[in-house]
């Protein structure tokens, strides 16, 4: 019953006429600025089931990606940006559009969608300051997603613009890339010595400690076998040995994995920063 009188008053509304539209506008702006996020999306979205304009839908899709992309729901925002009709509206709200749906689709860790936001705001936007004004949010997608090579060439772009000099000590600090360690190496390392695996991964302790476990329980195994206790030797000492020894090298590769990871990450957050603090002095 609740689920038809809610149904009811919402095409109520919706066929009541436009005129209700330009107050329902502003009520929903109202609660996007009370920071009711939750409730402006779903008054944005009414807006848009009431209009007939493009251009007023636009802007109520818009506001709504606003609201989801506060409560952390960046890639329903997305989703709400693509309903959008482009066409006949200007060219600056355009480009806002596509910047927000660039935006979106990185924070919600889509790579694809990323990148086709890259390839639709490079296709269509022909102003070169707007260009420029989305030329920090590329550097810091490609980065994350750790393609630097184009990161790098869009970085040269991004200091000449902003009018910084390349070759200081600073530039050249914060543009040095990590040496990453080679997790198959480290993986490998392991299968011909227990434990160096680990230390080449930069953990020295974990791999001293696996060193004594395998050796250990090899120790016991010939032991056992050498006093005549066949089975104890082979299913406790060596069984477990050979656990330790497959699991060491399987560690060593996540180990690896996890230091590079981090690495990336400190790279990529030094870069933001830099990005972030260049953009907030523009302001």
């Amino acid at each position: 019953m609740t689920r038809f009188c809610l149904i009811f008053i919402f095409l109520f509304k919706a066929f009541s006429g436009s005129a209700a539209v330009p107050g329902q506008l502003a009520y929903a702006d109202s609660l996007f600025k009370a920071a009711n996020f939750k409730q402006a999306a779903l008054e944005y979205e009414h807006v848009v089931f009431l209009n007939g304009d493009s251009k007023e839908k636009a802007t109520a899709l818009l506001q709504k990606s606003y609201c989801l992309k506060n409560i952390g729901e960046y890639e329903k925002a997305y989703r709400t940006l693509q309903r959008i009709n482009l066409s006949n509206l200007p060219d600056s709200i355009q480009f806002k559009i596509r910047y927000e749906n660039l935006l979106d689709a990185y924070l919600s860790g889509n790579e694809q969608e990323a990148e086709t936001a890259i390839a639709d705001i490079d296709y269509n936007t022909k102003d070169p300051e707007l260009l420029a004004k989305c030329l920090y949010l590329k550097i810091i997608v490609r980065n994350d997603f750790f393609k630097w090579i184009e990161a790098d060439s869009l970085m040269k772009i991004y200091l000449n613009i902003n009018h910084i000099n390349a070759d200081s000590a600073h530039i050249e600090a914060l543009l040095k890339k990590p040496h990453l360690i080679n997790e198959r190496t480290a993986k490998i390392l392991s299968y011909i010595i227990p434990g160096s695996g680990q230390m080449y991964s930069g953990h020295v302790f974990r791999g001293l400690t696996s060193i004594v476990f395998q050796g250990a329980f090899l120790g016991y195994t010939i032991m056992s076998i050498k006093n005549g206790f066949y089975i104890s030797g082979f299913a406790v000492g060596f069984g477990v040995f050979q656990m330790f020894y497959l699991g060491g090298a399987k560690y060593a590769f996540y180990l690896a994995e996890k230091k590079n990871e981090k690495k990336i990450n400190l790279y990529n957050k030094k870069i933001k920063e830099f990005l972030l603090n260049t953009e907030r002095r523009k302001i």
